[in-house]
């Protein structure tokens, strides 16, 4: 995803002493500097350097998903699924509208099934529908109460039907290709109106888990090619597919298309992994947005998007003959790990990713990653502030990195004491930092940071890419795709 970098700039202020009441070993800056590079853990697949790997160094989606999912001691091989799977439904819960009423609009007229799927209501064109759970005494009872009104705001509503069963509101139209005036918007509790294909259910999620107290969610039911049609665009920006040229690439699509084909498939075994294991809490398949980002529903969707959605129909990554746990995040900074750190009986591969460093211009930043290097700077006072027991700061160091150069443990040293915190506590704390791959560049504690994967930018290739033969996918895509 196409993200501004993030600098944290602040400055603080020493009071001005004489120089023979300045103890020499304090901090010589009025602020302690760190660069980092890369935004996120570093697990799986990085979308910036896929990006850089396709559109530069003309790597198929194939390579790119070996290249970044492969560990040596859990292999990770991929497989094709008929494609007719990729229409089966799930249950994304909307997290955003969490313990509240299911507020729907439409240009179109809509109806409401009970969950024996029986119509219970009909709501006119341009009118909203709102599901609200009954309570008693106030006790939430499991059953909800369909209204109607001419807007999501509205003060006064009328009563449709009565002690419905998780109610669902089904659109106009379930195609794939329906107009956006054929759909579901949902008026929610965070104060977004964000448009969904496929129905939106009112759901009572309740039982021992829940310590038998009802809690109201909002499920949108939807099928699996439809999710990551709007899931892989979100993730990676559909205007990276038009960059690389064409000569040579595969379904003649510029070779940037090969990260979105990469991204179709790491998003649908990450999805199918999620439902394999349970899903969420038991009563979704997978959520929203701390899951995969689905935030805003149709909002990123594309037809060049949605065509490498549908030529890797059905493929997934498998391990030990699961769906694998297909992380992936905005920038690795330079190097990643091969499989999740869920995963805890793996021993990770830190894999080089070359491709973060990509800049090659053109339409503004998307060709050119942001958040590769970038650098933070924090008060010497509120660094004081935060250890108190140490007394006047002296130094900020690095003491312990992991093989991916993420900063494992850092110390902080003052003129009563000495402490050490992690790299994510200390990043936690303080804020800014967009991964714990970081160097304090500043004071006497200051050390280089590693290049992490840079590269001479008039670079135009890597030559042959150091990856493990494909297995199992065809070299092209079978399936023919959509019109774009």
């Amino acid at each position: 995803m196409v993200v501004a970098v993030l600098v944290a700039g602040l400055c603080g202020a020493v009071a001005g002493t004489t120089a023979a009441a300045q103890p020499e070993a304090t901090f010589p800056s009025a602020n302690v500097t760190f660069t980092g590079h890369g935004w996120g853990p570093g697990y799986g697949l990085g979308q910036w350097g896929a990006f850089g790997f396709a559109a530069v160094d003309h790597w198929t989606y194939h390579q790119l998903l070996v290249h970044y999912y492969s560990d040596t001691a859990y292999p990770v091989t991929d497989v094709t699924l008929e494609p007719k799977a990729d229409g089966e439904l799930i249950k994304v819960v909307i997290e955003e509208n969490d313990n509240s009423a299911v507020t729907v609009r439409s240009p179109s007229a809509f109806t409401y099934v009970d969950s024996a799927g029986q119509i219970v209501a009909s709501i006119a064109a341009g009118q909203v529908g709102r599901a609200v759970e009954i309570a008693k005494s106030g006790v939430l009872t499991g059953l909800w109460q369909i209204e109607t009104a001419s807007s999501c705001s509205a003060t006064s509503w009328k009563t449709l039907a009565s002690g419905v069963s998780d109610p669902t509101a089904v659109p106009a139209s379930l195609q794939a290709t329906a107009p956006t005036s054929q759909l579901l918007t949902l008026c929610r509790a965070d104060g977004q109106n964000v448009t969904y294909r496929g129905r939106l259910e009112a759901f009572d999620y309740y039982g021992s888990s829940t310590n038998y107290v009802h809690l109201e969610r909002t499920l949108n039911i939807i099928a699996i090619e439809q999710f990551l049609s709007d899931v892989t665009p979100g993730e990676s920006p559909s205007g990276w597919g038009t960059f690389g040229g064409t000569t040579g690439a595969p379904q003649g699509e510029p070779w940037g298309f090969q990260e979105l084909e990469a991204q179709a498939v790491a998003a649908r075994s990450y999805l199918l992994y999620s439902r394999s294991v349970g899903g969420w809490y038991g009563y979704a398949d997978i959520c929203d947005d701390s899951c995969e980002w689905y935030g805003e529903g149709i909002k990123y969707e594309t037809p060049l998007a949605t065509r490498a959605v549908r030529d890797t129909a059905g493929q997934y990554l498998v391990q030990s003959g699961q769906p694998a746990p297909t992380e992936y995040g905005s920038s690795s900074g330079g190097y990643t790990e091969a499989l999740t750190y869920w995963n805890e009986q793996s021993i990770f591969d830190s894999i080089r990713d070359l491709g973060d460093a990509v800049c090659i211009g053109g339409q503004g930043s998307l060709g050119c990653n942001p958040v590769h290097t970038w650098t933070v700077s924090i008060p010497v006072a509120t660094v004081e502030a935060a250890f108190p027991s140490l007394g006047t700061l002296e130094s900020v160091k690095v003491t312990s990195t992991d093989s991916s150069g993420r900063v494992t443990k850092i110390e902080i040293v003052g003129t009563k004491a000495t402490d050490s915190v992690s790299g994510a506590t200390f990043t936690s704390d303080f804020g800014g930092f967009l991964s714990t791959m970081f160097a304090v560049t500043d004071g006497p504690g200051a050390t280089a940071l590693a290049p992490a994967g840079a590269r001479p930018t008039s670079q135009i290739g890597f030559g042959t890419p150091g990856f493990r033969p494909p297995v199992g996918l065809p070299i092209s895509p079978t399936s023919p795709g959509g019109q774009h």
